[in-house]
């Protein structure tokens, strides 16, 4: 009983061999194992599709500081043009921020409770 039982065992143990396909005897997986390094390197190597994606990432990022920087400089280039050429605006920051007044006005401050 022993021995028809090991020869059975023998003889799935020849059949699995030979069942699996030849291309995996040949080789196939020095191909598998050199296309998953490849494949490895294309996305997570210095060029790789990581990489580019975080530089698309910075690049919008950076795109929208210049787009605010830009809206800063037009607010500013608008204040400068209403100092150059508008006396009410001037004399409105004076008073504001600097808390000038005009010859012969007198200042009343109102204490807060």
């Amino acid at each position: 009983m022993n021995d028809k039982y090991l020869r059975k065992k023998k003889l799935g143990v020849r059949l699995l061999q030979h069942s699996l396909p030849r291309m995996l005897r040949r080789g196939a997986i020095w191909k598998i194992g050199i296309i998953v390094v490849i494949l490895g390197y294309v996305v997570l190597g210095n060029r790789g599709v990581l990489q580019r994606v975080n530089l698309e990432l910075e690049k919008q990022k950076m795109i929208e500081r210049v787009e605010e920087a830009e809206k800063e400089t037009e607010v500013l280039n608008k204040q400068l043009e209403r100092v150059s050429n508008d006396n009410e605006f001037i004399e409105t920051i004076a008073r504001e921020r600097h808390g000038m007044i005009r010859t012969g006005e007198t200042v009343y401050r109102i204490a807060e409770e």
